[in-house]
């Protein structure tokens, strides 16, 4: 009887151990990394295959008008208080048409001593002028009483040059005082101009927020307005693929009709062929219709990127990290993330630059 239990305990011992084994086997399984084969992975694969590529090239854009002016108001020794706006934002004007009006604040009694300054140069002006003919005359005849000699020599060249002397003093005073007549007659106008003036044919394209009796500062910018007399169009180049000096269209679609235009690019991001820089591009259009609506939808395109016999993978494999696109390559029965420097791509396909090989398999979905 002892024996069959001692031969029972033995047994479930040995099953236990068993079972042991079983269990850490499994977990050292768990632990461990599989690496799945391309027949046993649950993935869909490509290839890196060689083959041509092409990129339809077309952005979105708008008018840009790029001669524009600022609107200012001042007076030299005045102060200017806002009174109104006398037009509105996206107004076409004409050239001296009121665009805001003002009061006038300055000091009359400056003005007055201003104008008795003038006054008293002009007439120490004419007494100088006077004294210094007479001077002149006086020199004159000293010198014809002298005898011919050395002496008459050098008196004869020291009135020469008081004669110099005089009209120098003579030119460069009057033309002062001309010039100083000139800013106080130009300033007393001013204290009567109680309006800002269009400078030029054009549209108001902004028009600053401010309240009437408020005191403007000579550098103060009331607004902007722009001319039509030159048009250019604003493209947003996200792909960076617009370069300088290249040749596009340019698509006008209205409601009812469209119109396209030839174009030529004259400012973007980029200069060089292979530049990819996002940005602004601004392009000088051909030919352009009086007529033409600058509403609506405006799309610029460019003549596509075409590439023949280039690497190509799938779009559908592509994934982005921190260091830029990449893949994974399906070797050997296992995965491995590959980073690669992209050319463009499309809809369909990544041109590859450099990163990959011909004939690699990638994983196309996971």
């Amino acid at each position: 009887m002892l024996k069959i239990k001692y031969y029972f305990l033995l047994s479930c011992l040995i099953v236990g151990l068993s079972g042991c084994s079983n269990e850490n086997k499994k977990s050292e399984d768990l632990n461990k990394e599989t690496l799945l084969t391309s027949n046993e992975s649950p993935y869909e694969t490509g290839v890196v295959t060689m083959g041509d590529f092409t990129k339809d090239i077309f952005c979105s854009g708008k008018p840009f008008y790029p001669n524009k002016k600022t609107l200012s108001f001042k007076i030299e020794g005045a102060e200017v208080i806002f009174d109104k706006f006398l037009v509105e934002t996206n107004q076409e004007v004409t050239k001296g048409t009121p665009i805001a009006s003002f009061q006038i604040v300055y000091d009359k009694v400056a003005l007055a001593e201003r104008e008795l300054k003038l006054t008293r140069a002009k007439e120490t002006f004419s007494a100088t002028l006077l004294q210094k003919e007479t001077e002149i005359l006086n020199a004159e005849s000293n010198l014809k009483s002298m005898p011919d000699g050395f002496d008459k020599d050098i008196s004869t060249l020291k009135f020469k040059k008081q004669k110099m002397d005089y009209e120098s003093y003579k030119l460069s005073t009057r033309t002062s005082l001309d010039n100083q007549e000139k800013e106080l007659q130009e300033y007393k106008e001013s204290l009567t101009k109680t309006e800002l003036l269009a400078p030029v044919d054009g549209v108001i394209d902004e028009l600053e927020n401010i309240k009437e009796g408020t005191t403007i500062y000579p550098d103060w910018v009331l607004g902007t307005m722009y001319t039509k007399d030159h048009i250019l169009i604003e493209a947003f180049d996200d792909s960076g693929y617009l370069k300088y000096n290249m040749d596009v269209i340019v698509e006008f679609k209205g409601l009812s009709d469209s119109t396209s235009l030839e174009g030529k690019v004259i400012s973007a991001p980029n200069i060089l062929t292979n530049g990819a820089m996002a940005g602004t591009a601004y392009i000088e259009l051909n030919d352009v219709p009086k007529d033409l609506l600058w509403g609506g939808k405006i799309t610029v395109f460019a003549k596509p990127v075409q590439m023949e016999h280039v690497l190509l993978v799938k779009s559908s494999a592509v994934s982005f990290g921190e260091k830029g696109p990449f893949v994974y390559i399906l070797e050997n029965g296992s995965l491995h993330k590959r980073n690669f420097t992209p050319g463009g791509n499309n809809a369909e396909y990544y041109w590859v630059v450099q990163g990959l090989l011909e004939g690699q398999t990638i994983v196309t979905k996971y």
